[in-house]
Formats: structure tokens, C-alpha cells, sequence
């Protein structure tokens, strides 16, 4: 009897220091990022890509608070005035030091160039918040806000127009920030002209990537290519 008891109380002891070790064993440590030294800092995006765009990168430009309240105001259309109105409650963006460990806010403007053919590239963008935490020598990053009303679209090759349909920024669930955009590109072609200059390119070859005749006016004939995308980048 005092065998079997001797017995079970060593197979105990083995299961209570099995648990020890499996209760604190350590977890997996992050993965270290690297921080930017400059900015603007290009990406290799992770791309959705539909309709009829090809993106070719996208960058986050850091910004001073000044910077920010310039760069909103241009979007919008407001005044500087009535940027920082809006925003004069907003979260102060200066860093917090808590012994090793660091945590700061700032203003970021994120944004991607496509091409929507024949070499002729359109940038979407829009204003963010990103948050960023170091713990001794390791930093990392994660979206916090995208600005309302801050999504735009623009050329980025030529003179020619852009209407925005929309540009709308959404932070997902694993973090990343995925900006979707819609809208059309025109160029005015003079009528009897062989040549779309705004856009450089030959009117038969804007013909055939897709652009139409949309509508005439004097002696300006104007064409029209309809894109939409969508593109999607972690802020580390």
C-alpha cells in the first residue's frame, strides 16, 4: 500500500511541474520595426486592384501640426482659420515617456499613384492619425483615425482633369489602412487634332485604352476614362 501511495505521489509531482513549465513559458516576442529615418517612405503596397488601375506605389508623408491644418484646409477648401477651430480640442499629439516606454500621435498624409494606362497615373490620398509605441529599442505602429473629408484624387502625370466619385480611407481589422477611390479622368482634345496633349498621347491610342467622347463644346471635343480601385498598406 505505501508502494502504490509512493507511486502516485511522484506521478503528482510530475504533472504539477509539467503545468509549471507549460504554464510560463514565454510568449513569442514582436516582431522588431525599424523606424523610418525620413519621410515621405515608399511602400510595396498589398493591392486590390479593380477596374482598370494598376497602382505603382504608396507613401506616408509625415506632418507637423501646421503642416496638417495646411494640407486639410487645401483638401476641404476651408481656411486655415476654420481648420483650427475645428480642430482645437483635438487629442495633443506630443510624446508621453513612461520609463522605457514611449507613445506618441501624429498627423501623416497616405497616399498611392496608379496608372490608369498608356502612362497616364492619378494619385488618391487622404489625412491620417497613427499611433506609435516604442519599448526599448522596438517601435510599432498602427493606424489610429483617418480625417473626415480628406480623401482626394488628383493627376499625377499631364494637365488633364479628375472628378472624384469618392475616395474613402477605412482601417481594418488586422490594422491596415485600405483606401478605396472612384471617379474620372478628362482631357479636352482640339477638333480635326490627331493629339490628346494633356494627357501626351495620340487620340487613336486614348481611343483605344478606353477613353470615350463624352461631349463637345466650341471646337473642343473632351474624352472621358472611368477607374476605380482600391489599395491597402500597414503604417509600419
Amino acid at each position: 500500500m505505501k508502494k502504490i501511495k509512493k507511486i502516485s505521489m511522484l506521478f503528482l509531482s510530475a504533472l504539477l511541474g509539467a503545468s509549471f513549465v507549460l504554464s510560463t513559458a514565454p510568449a513569442s516576442a514582436a516582431e522588431d520595426v525599424t523606424v523610418p529615418k525620413t519621410f515621405p517612405v515608399k511602400y510595396a503596397p498589398l493591392v486590390m486592384e479593380s477596374g482598370n488601375v494598376h497602382v505603382e506605389d504608396s507613401q506616408i508623408t509625415r506632418l507637423s501640426r501646421d503642416q496638417f491644418y495646411a494640407r486639410y484646409a487645401e483638401i476641404t477648401g476651408k481656411s486655415i482659420a476654420q481648420v483650427k477651430s475645428e480642430f482645437l480640442n483635438s487629442e495633443k499629439t506630443s510624446p508621453e515617456i513612461l520609463g522605457d516606454q514611449y507613445y506618441q500621435t501624429y498627423d501623416a498624409e497616405y497616399s498611392t499613384t496608379f496608372d490608369i494606362g498608356g502612362g497616364v497615373k492619378i494619385k488618391a490620398g487622404t489625412l491620417v492619425q497613427i499611433e506609435e509605441f516604442m519599448f526599448g529599442q522596438s517601435t510599432s505602429k498602427r493606424f489610429k483615425q483617418v480625417y473626415d473629408s480628406s480623401g482626394y484624387l488628383a493627376p499625377y502625370s499631364g494637365s488633364f482633369t479628375v472628378i472624384k466619385n469618392f475616395t474613402q480611407g477605412t482601417i481594418q481589422a488586422s490594422g491596415k489602412l485600405q483606401i478605396s477611390y472612384s471617379g474620372y479622368a478628362e482631357t479636352a482634345v482640339q477638333k480635326g487634332s490627331t493629339e490628346a496633349v494633356e494627357v501626351n498621347l495620340d487620340l487613336w491610342e486614348i481611343v483605344h485604352l478606353g477613353w470615350s467622347k463624352s461631349h463637345s463644346k466650341n471646337t473642343t471635343d473632351y474624352y472621358r476614362k472611368h477607374f476605380n480601385g482600391s489599395t491597402m498598406i500597414s503604417p509600419n
